[in-house]
């Protein structure tokens, strides 16, 4: 569903609290938004930066990551891939930045293979237990250092 003012399938908005209640949410923008979905956004305690899941052209898989860094003037810089350190050819989502700033955690749907087409089907119990574990394409939590935030920050500006 599109909301009045959208870029595309699925667009970041901010509402601002102004005399005790929301404003009216505000699309972020073509700097953030495209006409594919853009979803999932965290956004820096202090608001410097944005990290959002889009499924737009030129990425690595399915659903990328993207950060966008605030600009002087208040907007957004363009969204940038935040590349092969976090994103692969599967669905990355549900960025977040922890407390102290150290790690960037978010959930992937990426798979580790568990048997080869010439083997026999798993039995019920085992299939369970392959489940049960990571890269079952189930969106695991992974994590990285969140330097990557700076260093593509640094590359933004050049």
């Amino acid at each position: 569903m599109e909301y009045p003012g959208g870029l595309g399938k699925g667009d970041i908005y901010i509402s601002r609290f102004e005399n005790d209640q929301y404003a009216e949410p505000e699309n972020l923008g073509s700097a953030i938004n495209n006409e594919h979905f853009d979803m999932d956004p965290f956004i820096a305690p202090d608001e410097s930066y944005l990290i959002f899941s889009s499924s737009r052209p030129g990425g690595s898989g399915n659903n990328d990551l993207y950060i966008s860094f605030r600009k002087p003037d208040g907007g957004w810089s363009a969204a940038v891939n935040m590349g092969s350190a976090v994103n692969s050819y599967a669905h990355e989502i549900h960025p977040f930045v922890s407390r102290d700033g150290k790690y960037l955690f978010f959930c992937s749907k990426r798979r580790i293979a568990y048997k080869r087409h010439s083997d026999p089907p798993l039995s019920f119990p085992d299939k369970i237990n392959w489940l049960a574990k990571p890269g079952n394409e189930l969106e695991d939590i992974y994590w990285v250092d969140a330097g990557i935030i700076k260093k593509l920050k640094a590359s933004a500006k050049n």
